[in-house]
């Protein structure tokens, strides 16, 4: 699991490749990833949007940006967290992602962001 701290919010992303999914001879491998995004801080935050870079294992990239997450732009009490699922298809066989979230702190209406950490996605057999 990765995780990054950023303003109070800690985002944690754990990953795994779904062959069941997938078609390995067509070029095309899905990723499932779980994110959990804590707010540590005092203050209700809502998140309003969200920016990816995603890499492949020849260096091709993608920009992934959008409101909210998974159609939710949720709102976080202190001391509670975000938990969601979501995919990403790839063309190789492992790539990278990462990027950061727009939050609207709600007291202030002031807008900070908190990192995504860099995750690597890679098909099991790569690893032995």
């Amino acid at each position: 699991m990765e995780s990054a701290l950023t303003k109070d919010i800690r985002v944690s992303v754990q990953n795994f490749y779904r062959p069941d999914l997938s078609n390995a001879q067509g070029g095309e491998f899905v990723f499932v990833y779980n994110i959990s995004i804590e707010n540590l801080g005092e203050e209700k935050v809502q998140l309003i949007s969200r920016h990816w870079h995603i890499r492949d294992a020849i260096g091709n990239e993608r920009i992934v940006e959008g409101d909210g997450v998974v159609g939710q732009q949720p709102i976080i009490d202190s001391g509670n967290a975000h938990i969601y699922s979501s995919s990403c298809h790839l063309t190789t066989y492992f790539g990278t992602m990462e990027g950061y979230y727009n939050f609207l702190r709600l007291s202030d209406h002031a807008e900070f962001t908190a990192k995504i950490p860099l995750f690597l996605m890679e098909v099991p057999f790569l690893l032995s």
